[in-house]
């Protein structure tokens, strides 16, 4: 009885939830989709993530992304630049990565050569042009 009463206050909670989120996720896309991405942007992955209660607690809504990218090595300026365009406040946070924030809507950005490891960016310097591919990834939260 106890497990119960348990799944339905999660379910309550959750039903709640989605319902909540549903405007922070209209609000995410239409802050992101005020971004012009430069061209040769191709979506590999995109999955909302979050407006939900777990077992560690609600998990804000959010999307992430993952485009390919052309290699160059303008292609994180080119996207800051974009990104500013469409009312972004820029904060790199170091090689290949960067802040961007509008209003309450908050990206993390990263580059990488590989669409699927995240430890993948190697040596000093953020260098796409010479990696096989190159990647995006876009956390917007």
């Amino acid at each position: 009885m106890l497990a119960g009463i348990v799944v339905l206050v999660f379910t309550l909670r959750n039903v709640k939830a989605k319902r909540d989120a549903q405007p922070v996720f209209a609000e995410v896309d239409t802050a992101f989709g005020r971004v012009r991405l430069p061209d040769g942007y191709t979506v590999v992955r995109s999955e909302r993530q979050g407006g939900y209660y777990g077992l560690f607690g609600y998990q804000a809504p959010g999307e992430f992304r993952v485009y390919a990218v052309p290699r160059g090595p303008r292609v994180s300026d080119e996207l800051m630049a974009a990104m500013q365009a469409a009312g972004f406040s820029i904060n790199p946070a170091g090689d290949c990565t960067f802040w961007a924030e509008r209003g309450p809507v908050l990206l993390y950005v990263e580059f990488h050569a590989n669409p699927a490891e995240s430890t993948d960016i190697v040596g000093l310097h953020c260098s796409p042009e010479l990696w096989p591919h190159a990647y995006v990834w876009i956390e917007i939260t």
